[in-house]
């Protein structure tokens, strides 16, 4: 059940981004009912969606992953911080690199 979250307050989605397990990411994202927008970027704990956690553990994969299927990098979380912010707290450097990549890239082909 893609429902299921956690004591925590973590759904499957947001267990894969924070442990870097693309594959499980991938699989969820792909899933109709889960790839939804408004599933992709539920809140989790502290208000963290999946973009969150996949970019504060440095999981460069991930993060793109989930800006590809829609993932809002404006949302922030508890702290009033944005994916991105996170990334550049934890100075992960090639996280930030993929995001602007991916945000030129999309930006060129109107996707953005």
């Amino acid at each position: 059940n893609f429902d299921v979250i956690s004591a925590d307050g973590w759904s499957a989605l947001h267990l894969a981004s924070m442990n870097g397990h693309l594959a499980v990411a991938a699989a969820l994202l792909n899933n109709k009912h889960f790839g939804e927008p408004s599933r992709i970027d539920s809140p989790g704990a502290e208000l963290s969606t999946p973009l969150h956690l996949a970019c504060a553990a440095g999981h460069e994969s991930v993060t793109v992953s989930l800006l590809r299927a829609g993932a809002n990098e404006q949302k922030l979380d508890a702290y009033g911080r944005t994916a991105r912010q996170l990334a550049e707290e934890k100075d992960h450097k090639h996280v930030i690199l993929a995001m602007n990549e991916y945000k030129e890239m999309g930006t060129a082909d109107g996707d953005v």
